[in-house]
């Protein structure tokens, strides 16, 4: 609970402020977001616990890509729903000449897929890479005959080292100010012209991150 609050928080913090969010709205976010990620979550406990009474094959497989794709899923579907706004009510679009010319959907839903696509990424080398380290660092006698202490401070490091340096690739995989072409956002923005008289062919928006 407090982990997805937390996300919860980081991702209001980190949306596209271009709509205002009632009180009421934010409250009904962050309910769904923080009971749909912790039921992702406890879900993929579940299942791992179940795995026991699994073939030795079937039960490496659900070990190793379930908690992945659970902590994966529950960052998705957390900024989904707490940025939710974005999608039914849309993102400010810019044209080539730095003017508004309204809100669209179809951005605000592209936003939001990248992002949770972001947040997809920036989990592999923090799921991915500390367990295999962790298992070549074991083979260090001193490390392997060490106290507790000592291996619960490696993995903290080698776990602190993988977040600082996979989160900003996977932030910067997708721009924060995003390009969308004309043709893919709502009718009443294509075929636009500028004050120039020239067609807009494509708008940009800020997706947040």
């Amino acid at each position: 609970w407090a982990n997805q609050s937390y996300n919860a928080a980081i991702n209001y913090a980190n949306r596209n402020a271009s709509n205002p969010i009632s009180t009421e709205t934010l409250a009904k976010a962050y309910t769904g977001a923080v009971l749909s990620s912790c039921t992702i979550a406890l879900g993929a406990t579940y299942l791992t616990k179940k795995a026991a009474n699994l073939s030795a094959a079937v039960k490496t497989l659900i070990r190793s890509t379930l908690p992945f794709a659970a902590v994966a899923a529950a960052g998705f579907a957390n900024v989904s729903l707490i940025r939710g706004v974005e999608i039914t009510d849309g993102v400010d679009l810019v044209d080539d000449e730095g003017l508004v010319r309204g809100k669209s959907p179809a951005a605000g839903k592209l936003g939001i897929t990248e992002c949770g696509l972001a947040r997809v990424l920036w989990n592999i080398p923090i799921m991915v890479f500390p367990p295999v380290i962790m298992s070549q660092l074991e083979k260090i006698r001193r490390v392997r005959t060490g106290s507790p202490g000592l291996k619960m401070c490696l993995e903290i490091g080698v776990i602190a080292a993988c977040l600082f340096t996979g989160v900003p690739p996977a932030l910067a995989a997708f721009p924060q100010v995003e390009t969308i072409e004309s043709a893919k956002v709502e009718t009443e923005f294509q075929n636009l012209r500028n004050s120039k008289g020239n067609i807009i062919t494509q708008f940009t928006f800020n997706k947040g991150l």
